[in-house]
């Protein structure tokens, strides 16, 4: 965030922001893949299992608090 300077050259804008973030992720990811023969005909075996579970927790804010004069801080 970009602060600038108030036109009397020294005090300055400032805001607040907060985040507050909780997450849970289980993936699973598994593959069989196997050649078959039986007898004259070939078989070619793929197998996928995919599991994937996420959670989620967010959140934000934001607010504004009083100029800061940077030639005497408080």
């Amino acid at each position: 965030m970009m602060s600038t300077l108030n036109g009397d050259m020294h005090t300055t804008s400032r805001n607040t922001a907060v985040s507050d973030e909780h997450f849970s992720s289980l993936n699973f990811d598994n593959q069989i893949h196997d050649f078959l023969d039986t007898g004259s005909i070939s078989y070619e075996l793929l197998t996928e299992v995919s599991v994937e579970h996420m959670l989620g927790h967010t959140n934000y804010g934001s607010g504004s608090v009083s100029s800061l004069d940077i030639y005497h801080p408080t």
